[in-house]
């Protein structure tokens, strides 16, 4: 099935508990005050907590002035969220990766979270906005610190967020998927919303211009959430097409490299052109809002994610410059409207196996591929859409052959690097030593040790090279 209700991943979530998360997270906007809000639910089983943390910053805050505003992983915090093949950090949102550190060593936040933990209390962070990546941030460093063999364990606590910018790069998605971790993150995107692709712009793009737009998200300003404060936007097209037209060259080249096709143009253009390190990472809840039959599209791989993101906000036609444009701000202060109106309907369609959705819109009624497009033209998905979401799927399969296939010769090398250490002991007890025999190459055994030496070199280059291509 490519399409199915529910799914493992959302059954860790209940009507309920979104509601909850999702109106702790706009209540904590009128306290911008407080590092973050605690809620209890001792009536749950287990007890639950709710941490939600308010928004911060004005969008531009979150470039740190330079051109998308990353810097490396803190991995004394975050020991976890790096590329082991190449020991590389993972690259996160410095902004909100500083906004967390504060929390941390200023507020009484550990002390909540050590608690909780202790007590076995299933906790759930939670962040609308720019509180999202913090709520992102707080859930990691839990995992990592109470998650762990040696530490005192507990129950893996939850993170749902609502529009969350994105905040860290393909590296924090790969090492939250190989932690097992990936399936806690739970982050719903109504389908105009610009906040989730604001980060795929550079800094430079985001003019004076746009003040306007970044009063209506910067708790600081009296325009914050304000829906009546959109009126007073001149050009929130402009606004629109800038942010769009960068997420254009993003998901193009990343599209480019899923197909293992190189467009000779799209290189040279990102020699010159600064391309956003940010990626999509855990599920994400695409929330429509067709009339009252209005969807939850849920979907886990990040590649395909990252071109939905891009495809869901396109424009049908001209006609429609002015409606999305405005849509694309209008749905980032609405959620509690929005999501409340459509999750009674309790209407998830998981996209679990994307390799078989249809290339084409129309299909027969009442079959389960007619469920999965009416999922799809829901969110506006072309053809060119559904072969790029096609191709994410196969990069994964692709991925899980070649785990498969490296899993395969775990045995074969073994048994290899037990023969040479079985050669080093024997020759080591001799007069020349192993190393001088092995140099000089006399008899059969020392051909032999030479031979399964570059076999077992031969697995280990393909091995890097697939870590290093991102293929494992």
């Amino acid at each position: 099935m490519a399409a199915s209700k529910g799914g493992s991943e959302i059954m860790k979530l209940s009507a309920d508990r979104i509601e909850k998360s999702l109106a702790a997270s706009l209540k904590v906007h009128k306290t911008p005050e407080k590092p973050y809000l605690l809620e209890k639910n001792s009536r749950s089983n287990p007890k639950e907590v709710i941490i939600s943390f308010p928004a911060s910053g004005a969008f531009k805050d979150w470039f740190s002035k330079t051109t998308f505003g990353e810097t490396e992983i803190d991995l004394k915090l975050f020991p976890s969220l790096r590329s082991i093949g190449n020991n590389i950090p993972a690259l996160v949102n410095k902004f909100f990766l500083q906004r967390f550190q504060e929390l941390l060593e200023k507020s009484s936040l550990k002390t909540e979270v050590d608690d909780a933990m202790n007590k076995k209390k299933q906790i759930v962070f939670a962040g609308h906005s720019s509180g999202g990546p913090v709520a992102i941030l707080a859930t990691l460093w839990t995992m990592e610190h109470y998650l762990t063999p040696k530490s005192r364990g507990g129950i893996h606590p939850l993170c749902i967020t609502f529009g969350s910018p994105l905040v860290g790069n393909h590296i924090f998605s790969h090492a939250t998927r190989r932690e097992n971790w990936s399936e806690y993150f739970f982050q719903f995107v109504l389908r105009y919303d610009i906040v989730p692709r604001i980060l795929l712009a550079p800094l430079s793009s985001l003019d004076q211009g746009f003040e306007a737009v970044s009063e209506i998200i910067d708790p600081k300003n009296r325009s914050f959430m304000s829906e009546s404060s959109l009126k007073r936007i001149a050009s929130p097209s402009v606004f629109y097409f800038e942010v769009m037209s960068n997420a254009a060259t993003v998901t193009r080249h990343a599209a480019c490299k899923l197909m293992g096709t190189t467009e000779a143009t799209l290189e040279t253009l990102a020699n010159f052109v600064p391309l956003s390190p940010y990626r999509p990472f855990g599920t994400y809840i695409f929330s429509t809002t067709s009339g009252n039959e209005g969807k939850q599209i849920v979907m886990k791989n990040p590649d395909a994610i990252l071109q939905v993101m891009f495809f869901s906000a396109q424009l049908s036609s001209e006609e429609e410059t002015a409606q999305v444009s405005f849509e694309s701000l209008r749905q980032h202060l609405t959620y509690g409207i929005e999501l409340q109106k459509n999750l009674g309907l309790q209407n998830f369609v998981l996209l679990d196996q994307l390799e078989k959705i249809p290339l084409s819109e129309h299909t027969t009624p009442g079959s389960d591929i007619a469920t999965i497009n009416i999922a799809l033209n829901d969110l506006g998905l072309s053809t060119r859409a559904r072969l790029c979401i096609q191709a994410a799927a196969a990069l994964e399969e692709r991925k899980r052959i070649n785990e498969k296939s490296i899993e395969g010769k775990k045995k074969f090398m073994e048994e290899k690097m037990n023969a040479l250490a079985s050669y080093r002991e024997t020759r080591g007890h001799q007069k020349k030593g192993y190393y001088d025999a092995f140099k000089d190459q006399l008899d059969a055994q020392d051909f032999h040790a030479n031979v399964w030496r570059l076999e077992l070199a031969g697995v280990w280059d393909e091995i890097i090279e697939k870590l290093l291509n991102d293929e494992l």
